[in-house]
């Protein structure tokens, strides 16, 4: 209820949330704040959802999904995030460990703030940028086993996105967009060679292939800025060939 408390007040009071939650997105627990145990959980959710989604809008998965299932996106921001705080040359998961057996659960990670390397036997070392997503197939196969070594060279934060409540909200979606795609990306995992294999996720012509076929329609409002932004240029008679090329080395 509203209690008949002005609009101008509640505003003032939601933006006064939305700032406690920023700062305690970067620096201590909800249960600290005492203004955030004031807030309803619908605002809540809402608020969770405005901060964190722009985070997870590097993977163009969930870009695109959170307009075909916005309420379930929500939830997802809501009550699938955790905030991780790391130390300089903290380890995040070693090659050929299974992402399964980790105490904390299978989880998709999105690069904050610092910096991240990844180190891969027989290549150089990898520097994880903002642009980059950590552990997508964990989302989609149940055999991953990571492929590298993940190491905060500097103290950095993270979000880790809980694969099993992400499966549960996707699950319960009137879409079967996620299944669609679970299917296309094993199947073009499955093509790869050993040594393709990355848990260091970049927008490529075959991941944009597959969000094309995953959502026909929504995709072509994003594909211009992601081709752009990441270097994937279509030629003109992609139309109707459907045929991507990068202009990656």
């Amino acid at each position: 209820a509203d209690h008949n408390v002005p609009r101008e007040v509640a505003l003032k009071v939601e933006r006064n949330a939305k700032h406690a939650l920023a700062e305690q997105e970067r620096n201590a627990p909800e249960d600290s704040i005492a203004l955030l145990k004031l807030i309803s959980d619908p605002l809540m959710m809402e608020l969770h959802f405005e901060m964190r989604m722009p985070i997870l809008y590097v993977y163009p998965f969930l870009r695109v999904y959170a307009e075909v299932d916005p309420a379930g996106t929500r939830k997802i921001c809501h009550s699938a995030i955790t905030l991780l705080s790391v130390a300089k040359h903290d380890v995040l998961f070693l090659a050929a460990e299974s992402p399964f057996q980790a105490f904390h659960g299978p989880r998709m990670l999105f690069h904050v703030e610092g910096e991240l390397e990844y180190m891969r036997q027989a290549f150089d070392k990898q520097l994880v940028t903002k642009d980059n997503w950590i552990s997508e197939a964990v989302m989609w196969t149940n055999e991953w086993v990571h492929h590298g070594t993940l190491r905060a060279s500097c103290e950095s934060r993270l979000v880790a996105l809980d694969v099993k409540k992400f499966q549960e909200f996707v699950t319960e979606s009137l879409t079967a967009c996620a299944c669609i795609y679970a299917s296309s990306f094993v199947d073009t995992l499955n093509k790869l060679e050993p040594e393709e294999l990355s848990d260091i996720g970049t927008y490529t012509s075959d991941m944009a292939d597959i969000l094309q076929h995953v959502f026909p329609d929504d995709f072509m409002f994003h594909r211009a800025e992601l081709d752009a932004r990441y270097g994937i240029h279509r030629p003109a008679s992609a139309d109707k060939e459907e045929t991507w090329v990068s202009s990656s080395p």
